[in-house]
């Protein structure tokens, strides 16, 4: 493995663990069911919809690879994870969670998380697999540690303030 091919590695694992926070998902429920007075099953879709769209991307994502540069996808990745998470917390009814939640901040996680996959095993040939499974431990490592800050954010602002 070259600096560089280490270089993406890194870069692709700090994406992946920023963007395993969506699987922490469950820390906003009970806000979101005080804020909209909502079920339990209303904020749980705000869930459902980021994994089906975090899916349909990372399997359709591979077209974009050729034609954009790995900097501007995940520019577009963390750019539209960051608006999508804005207009969850901005909104004044649950659909805007579904919105910027679901649609924006899962479609922009599905982009950073397969362009991570792809870049990194692209830039570590021969050690591939090993690549891959890095940056998906860094996903899920990503799941493992949001709670703390997502949780002490809740806490003292609110769910807008965790978005």
């Amino acid at each position: 493995m070259n600096l560089e091919g280490r270089a993406v590695l890194v870069g692709s694992m700090l994406l992946t663990l920023v963007l395993g926070s969506v699987h922490a998902f469950s820390v906003f429920l009970i806000s979101l069911e005080d804020i909209f007075g909502a079920t339990r099953s209303e904020p749980s879709l705000s869930y459902l919809l980021p994994l089906a769209s975090i899916t349909a991307v990372v399997l359709t994502a591979y077209r974009l690879f050729g034609r954009f540069s790995p900097a501007t996808l995940a520019l577009v990745a963390c750019g539209g994870a960051a608006v999508g998470a804005m207009v969850a917390g901005s909104g004044s009814h649950i659909a805007f969670v579904w919105i910027g939640y679901g649609v924006l901040f899962g479609a922009a996680n599905g982009l950073g998380y397969a362009l991570a996959l792809q870049f990194s095993a692209h830039a570590n040939p021969g050690s591939e697999g090993m690549a891959m499974g890095l940056v998906t431990a860094s996903y899920g490592i990503g799941a493992a540690v949001a709670p703390i800050p997502f949780d002490l954010l809740v806490v003292s602002y609110g769910f807008v303030g965790g978005m």
